[in-house]
């Protein structure tokens, strides 16, 4: 008997069902934890619903009566709306013991657990803790999914690696047997003159699971999209099939067998730190064009000679749509990659921009259907010079240069052009990483969910997932994760609060790993890292004397740099596990007045 959940409209309980919003974890949560040569397991329970009882109040909502008989669903439905949240909050707390027993990685989707540890034998206990613990609260698993430790798994669809090549290169990707499938249906779906609507709708979904994986792959969704907005407002269950649609899943097919696993690879592309920065002038500016810049190089061309080069099916000025200030700003990168594009072979570059709308588009590669074709004018840039871009936003009056060139001004040009030249690279120390030597003693603690203090775009970035002077740490939660955190020594002390709040929240589930420097009579060491090691919060697992080299930078503004120099004070690596240590007096350290 199926007892539909969802009927009648408006009376069902479903729809008179109050649910609280929640943010369940992601595959992107999961491969966070992974880090080159780790270990990987899961577990997924069988029928699990079934095992979590309602409440006796509650029954009444769940019966039927049939030929006289009332039947009563005592245990979780399938199709009730609140299910999924309530049953998640069961299996989070499963999690957050076991992390509690020291084991940090890991993540739950549901009933799908996945464990991440950074040896084969740590994962083995782990996975044996938490086989114990769902047994021993009376759930069951499946034995066809359940996978103990390997450097390569499946986990919600996806296949995470670990050592790919043998090189351990950490990857993301669509398993190979639902890529054939997808791209067999997107040949089939293309060869058809008319088409079932929902068959498409079905298709594009399929895809956009696809695309978090495959580089380039969403901007080719448009036209799905588009056939299927045109096919509901039109209420047609067939529809035939526009040469368009067709060609980008013939496209979209070659795609997936090529491009799986390459938008994501946790692998480090050196990080061009030349300022790279373009502007778009309105036509209606005197003299407007577009100019960009980069390190010392640049270009200012006026829109009234691009309006007489060759017409192309992404060039400006075509119509309406690409003569719209968002489509000047986003063809302005594409031209800075077309000229400059061969001397950023294998790297990753920021692009600096004033315009939002450009910003977003190039970055996702996804836009309105007349962005498309210059998005992929810019995709094949990418691909051809194996480069990413990062963007970022710039204000119009930093963006000085760019604008300058962007309307012809050449005499504030090369006034700026002088400041710029005379300030030079500055040293940037926020883009300072500790030694492999170091790193490898830190991530005994690991894997870490994030890196707290990186660069803009996480250059010395020790894990898949960071924070930056622009995403600050001190607005993020950090409960619940195991943090890597090598601190800018301008805001330890704030850091180190903002870090013991948290912990104060959740102090079971909340753990870190700190390089702080030894500076004993600093406010931050006096009243936070002291106390917190007398009563057994914190323990120093790594003391690491003066004149040591301690950090590199690796991906700096000034090239490679092997090492910073000796340090002038000693470091300290400091561990705050995922436990509350005796007593409440840890609970007043670096508490706020």
């Amino acid at each position: 008997m199926v007892h539909d959940l969802s009927r009648p409209v408006g009376l069902s309980v479903n729809d008179n069902c109050e649910i609280d919003s929640r943010k369940f974890a992601t595959v992107e949560s999961a491969f966070s934890l992974v880090q080159p040569y780790s270990f990987m397991a899961k577990i997924d329970l069988k029928s699990a619903y079934r095992h979590v009882g309602v409440a006796a109040d509650l029954f009444k909502f769940l019966a039927s009566k049939f030929q006289d008989v009332v039947r009563i669903d005592t245990r979780f439905p399938f199709g009730a709306k609140a299910a999924p949240g309530l049953f998640s909050d069961i299996t989070v707390l499963i999690s957050r013991m076991l992390q509690s027993r020291g084991f940090p990685g890991v993540v739950v989707y549901l009933d799908d657990f996945l464990l991440v540890a950074d040896t084969e034998e740590a994962c083995q206990q782990g996975f044996d803790l938490l086989l114990e613990l769902v047994e021993y609260l009376g759930f069951e698993v499946a034995p066809e999914k359940v996978e103990g430790p390997r450097q390569d798994i499946v986990f919600l669809g996806i296949r995470l690696q670990s050592n790919r090549l043998g090189a351990g290169i950490v990857a993301m990707s669509v398993d190979e047997s639902r890529v054939q499938r997808v791209a067999a249906e997107c040949r089939h779906v293309a060869s058809l003159h008319r088409v079932r609507v929902k068959e498409v709708e079905r298709l594009v979904g399929q895809l956009m699971f696809c695309a978090r994986v495959v580089y380039g792959a969403k901007m080719f969704l448009r036209s799905g999209y588009d056939f299927i907005g045109r096919a509901s407002r039109m209420r047609r269950v067939f529809d035939r099939v526009p040469d368009g649609l067709g060609k980008d899943l013939i496209w979209l097919a070659k795609m997936l067998e090529t491009n799986n696993g390459q938008a994501v690879v946790l692998n480090k592309r050196p990080v061009v730190r030349d300022f790279f920065a373009v502007d778009a002038a309105g036509e209606e500016c005197v003299h407007g064009g577009m100019g960009g810049f980069f390190g010392g190089r640049w270009f200012s061309v006026k829109w009234e000679d691009v309006k007489m080069w060759k017409v192309q099916t992404f060039s400006p000025f075509r119509d309406e749509a690409s003569s719209h200030i968002n489509y000047l700003e986003l063809f302005v990168i594409f031209w800075a990659l077309k000229l400059w594009g061969h001397l950023l072979q294998g790297c990753k570059i920021v692009v600096w921009s004033d315009n939002e709308a450009a910003r977003l588009m190039t970055e996702n590669l996804w836009g309105k259907a007349s962005f498309v074709p210059l998005l992929k004018e810019i995709l094949l840039l990418t691909v051809k010079y194996d480069l990413r871009i990062v963007t970022k936003r710039i204000s119009s009056k930093a963006n000085g240069l760019a604008d300058a060139l962007s309307r012809s001004e050449m005499s504030r040009f090369f006034d700026l052009l002088k400041e710029w030249s005379r300030r030079g690279d500055q040293r940037d120390l926020d883009d300072w990483m500790v030694n492999d030597w170091l790193w490898k003693r830190a991530s005994q603690f690991g894997p870490f969910a994030v890196d707290a203090c990186c660069d803009e775009v996480g250059a010395n970035s020790r894990s898949f997932r960071w924070w930056s002077k622009e995403d600050s740490c001190l607005s993020k939660q950090w409960r619940g994760l195991n943090v890597y955190c090598n601190p800018p020594f301008s805001l330890l002390w704030e850091i180190l609060v903002h870090f013991l709040s948290e912990k104060r929240v959740a102090p079971r589930t909340t753990s870190a790993v700190f390089v702080l420097p030894f500076w004993p009579t600093e406010r931050f060491w006096v009243e936070v890292v002291i106390p917190a090691i007398d009563c057994g919060l914190f323990t120093v697992i790594e003391f690491i004397p003066e004149g040591s080299d301690v950090f590199t930078s690796p991906n700096g503004i000034r090239g490679g740099r092997k090492n910073c120099g000796p340090t002038r004070w000693p470091v300290v690596l400091v561990h705050c596990p995922a436990q509350a240590p005796k007593g409440k007096a840890w609970l007043r350290i670096g508490k706020k007045d």
